[in-house]
């Protein structure tokens, strides 16, 4: 009996070793997560959409006649910013505030599901949504794609979840989240196309059951489908109207659907058909890779669950070529690749296998790393002595050498070749991950140079605000009192300029004009000023064709970018001039 007791015992400490350890690394994994967005919220200004996207909630709560009318682009952004500037203010940070928030709760949400993609599967999805480059950079974009992500991720597992057990509160969560979704950005209808998709293509194919969680198992009543609908229609409402306090914001959401259709072109050339491909390759490696190895592992087994997510994937590359030069359809190509990449790991840790596979693990990282290394420092050299090739010659060595080592553990341990290498080149990705995240969060989001940034916003930006103020300041005793003309209109300048009442935008300057400061193209010759006024040249916006596609660059030249990030072209973009009147300055 005392023996007995004390396995049993034994048994229950190693059951509560084995959840605090996992939580533990679920709790690093969003620690790392939060670290990443909240550490770069203040990093770059807003630029372009962004702008105009947290210009209209700070425009909500002027005077109606101080304010143009206010057109939310996502109204589920609206309405959740708009509670976060009347609680924190309005500024870079808080207008970015809501997308972080739920960029961390896409991270988190795999927990839900590890009772299907295992523990080992769930924390290498949210590892891989923690440090994703793309992942990150929507997680701190003012606008509503980080809230489409989340929203159609909770649709997806409840859904899932729903119809493997059949616990209505899935099926009431999975309502709301698409109530919820339909509010967010045209993102979310290329999410529900898809997923619309996959489940047409695997009922024609016959792989309706239950493990897969879309067939048969679990039906809906007739009588509970109106009250679904009701709570959809609510959650919308609820959302779209900024609790029921905007409603116009339900025909700005309608405003997202036609967007979205008109996102549809076929025509759009070889660079807008290339662009969401080469942004994967870019920023997404890990699913060029590991995912085409998960995808050949699912085909190969044929298991219900990892062939859904195969057509889910599918049904958005086919989505991704007919809405040509839609970037964030990324998104929706890296959903499906993550879960897939995570069903395979738990389903390859779950072999029984010695422990030579942790040993193979560190060999990998080890060589990994030296041909890392060696290869960048040969880039570094090939320009002044390209023959110099003993770092590449290493970096080749590190490479044949993993490949040895794999194959000799392979000889006597199958089971832990195929662990060890698994889980040794997803932590060589992870680590290329958060390095590429970091970049982009802090200069490469608003670099015009990557695939990801269109237009970027200048720094100077911020200095032109400082500026004022501190003009202001000097003239009139105030930090708000400033008379300000620019000729310059676009949502970024009106941004920064909102916190000066007496400005006045328009597209010239008026012959005489005599504000405290005057803002003017910088192509524009020198205006008909009515007083003496000193000129300061600052940057706008970072526009041009200066990414790596259209420049004819080679591949030394792009992989010295994405390594040094060191480019042969150079940013070119818009700049303006402001004009300060001699007398503010004294």
């Amino acid at each position: 009996m005392t023996t007995t007791l004390q396995a049993n015992e034994n048994e229950q400490y190693s059951r509560l070793f084995s959840i605090s350890l996992t939580d533990g690394l679920f709790v690093l994994i969003l620690a790392i997560a939060a670290t990443l967005r909240l550490g770069s919220l203040g990093v770059l200004p807003l630029a372009g959409d962004e702008a105009a996207h947290a210009l209209a909630v700070w425009r909500y709560w002027q005077p109606p006649e101080a304010q143009p009318a206010v057109t939310a682009l996502s109204p589920a952004y609206f309405s959740l910013t708009a509670g976060v500037f009347a609680l924190l203010g309005d500024g870079d940070v808080t207008a970015r505030l809501a997308p972080v928030a739920f960029g961390l709760l896409t991270v988190a949400l795999p927990w839900l599901w590890r009772e299907r993609l295992g523990t080992a599967g769930a924390l290498a999805v949210s590892a891989l949504l923690a440090v994703s480059p793309t992942m990150t950079m929507v997680s701190v974009t003012a606008g509503g794609d980080a809230m489409a992500v989340a929203a159609l991720v909770i649709l997806f597992i409840a859904w899932m979840r729903f119809r493997a057990g059949g616990e209505e509160r899935w099926l009431a969560l999975a309502t709301a989240a698409l109530g919820f979704g339909l509010a967010t950005a045209p993102l979310f209808y290329s999410g529900l196309l898809t997923l619309a998709v996959t489940w047409i293509v695997q009922r024609a194919v016959g792989m309706a059951d239950a493990e897969s969680g879309w067939g048969d198992g679990v039906g809906i009543a007739a009588s509970r489908t109106r009250w679904l609908l009701l709570l959809a229609a609510t959650v919308f409402i609820v959302i779209a109207t900024f609790f029921l306090g905007r409603p116009a914001g339900v025909g700005d959401a309608t405003a997202q659907l036609a967007q979205w259709l008109g996102q549809f072109d076929v025509l759009g050339g070889i660079r807008a058909l290339a662009l969401p491909l080469l942004a994967l390759g870019r920023y997404e490696l890990v699913v060029a890779i590991l995912g085409a190895g998960a995808i050949v592992w699912a085909s190969w087994r044929g298991y219900s669950l990892p062939v859904l997510l195969v057509y889910w994937f599918a049904a958005a590359l086919v989505l991704t070529l007919l809405q040509q030069g839609a970037l964030s359809n990324v998104l929706i190509l890296v959903l499906p690749s993550y879960l897939l990449i995570g069903l395979w790991l738990n389903h390859v840790l779950r072999e029984p296998a010695s422990d030579a596979r942790w040993g193979l693990v560190l060999t990998l990282l080890l060589l990994g790393v030296i041909a890392y290394f060696n290869g960048a420092r040969y880039l570094r050299v090939m320009t002044t002595s390209p023959l110099q090739l003993s770092f590449l010659f290493l970096a080749f060595v590190a490479v044949a050498a993993a490949f040895v080592a794999v194959n000799f553990v392979r000889t006597w341990d199958p089971g832990a070749a195929y662990q060890g290498a698994l889980v040794g080149v997803l932590i060589l990705f992870l680590i290329y991950n958060w390095g590429t995240a970091s970049w982009m969060l802090r200069e490469g989001g608003n670099d015009p140079r990557e695939y990801w940034s269109k237009v970027g916003a200048d720094d100077d930006l911020r200095m032109l605000e400082r500026t004022l103020q501190e003009v202001s300041w000097q003239a009139t005793s105030s930090a708000r009192d400033l008379e300000v003309l620019s000729a310059v209109d676009t949502a970024a300048i009106r941004w920064y300029l909102r916190e000066f009442p007496n400005t006045i935008i328009g597209s010239t300057v008026p012959p005489g004009a005599t504000q405290h400061a005057i803002i003017t193209p910088a192509d524009v010759e020198d205006p008909a000023l009515g007083n003496d006024y000193l000129g300061t040249d600052m940057g706008l916006a970072h526009t041009g064709a200066t990414s790596s596609f259209e420049l004819p660059v080679t591949l030394s030249d792009t992989l010295r970018w994405w390594i040094f990030h060191e480019h042969p072209a150079l940013v070119s973009g818009e700049r303006i001039i402001l004009w300060v009147r001699s007398d503010a300055l004294e």
